[in-house]
């Protein structure tokens, strides 16, 4: 777990090696140890063995997967500035999301949850398309499609996570959940 020079930051080491351990005995995670020290440390050196720990506790307390890095990292920047964990880490494209949720626009006009998820659907499927095409235009259309329907696997994972949560009177997405069924 320690290489050359690596002596000074051997705390944090073994703290996000401990992450690692209360981590796994939750989750299963898809990497080895040493593997996943040698990543997560770095990301994490900024912060003390006190802040690393709280915002571990904290995930496997209240997550119901494990954390990515940049929630990990969230949180321990709530503890260093003594702000509540409890508060929804949300993405720009969550807030995208909820915004398309929302929108009154579709609220006042005759359009079902089903067809706002096929708009969702198509307006993914396009703009991946073209995402593709300005980094990687030749990319394999099996791959794109492999990739895709990963991607909404992922989402529709999480969406359950989050569901959950929202029954739970917690999360970004309570008010979602709680919006009248329009189907």
């Amino acid at each position: 777990m320690l290489g050359d020079g690596e002596g000074l930051e051997s705390e944090i080491k073994f703290a996000v090696g401990a992450t690692f351990e209360k981590f796994a005995r939750k989750w299963d995670l898809p990497m080895e140890k040493l593997r996943w020290v040698d990543i997560w440390a770095p990301l994490l050196s900024r912060f003390t063995v006190t802040e690393i720990n709280a915002a571990a506790d904290y995930c496997v307390k209240e997550f119901r997967r494990p954390p990515v890095p940049v929630e990990l990292i969230e949180l321990a920047t709530r503890v260093r500035l003594e702000k509540p964990l409890s508060e929804p880490i949300v993405s720009k494209i969550e807030r995208m999301a909820f915004l398309i949720l929302s929108s009154q626009e579709f609220a006042t006009v005759d359009v079902s949850n089903s067809e706002i998820a096929d708009a969702c659907l198509i307006a993914a499927a396009i703009a991946q398309l073209k995402a593709y095409q300005e980094t990687l235009p030749d990319i394999d259309p099996d791959y794109l499609l492999t990739e895709l329907s990963g991607r909404a696997r992922m989402f529709a994972t999480e969406a359950a996570n989050w569901k959950r949560d929202a029954h739970d009177g917690k999360g970004y997405w309570v008010d979602a959940f709680m919006l009248s069924p329009k189907d």
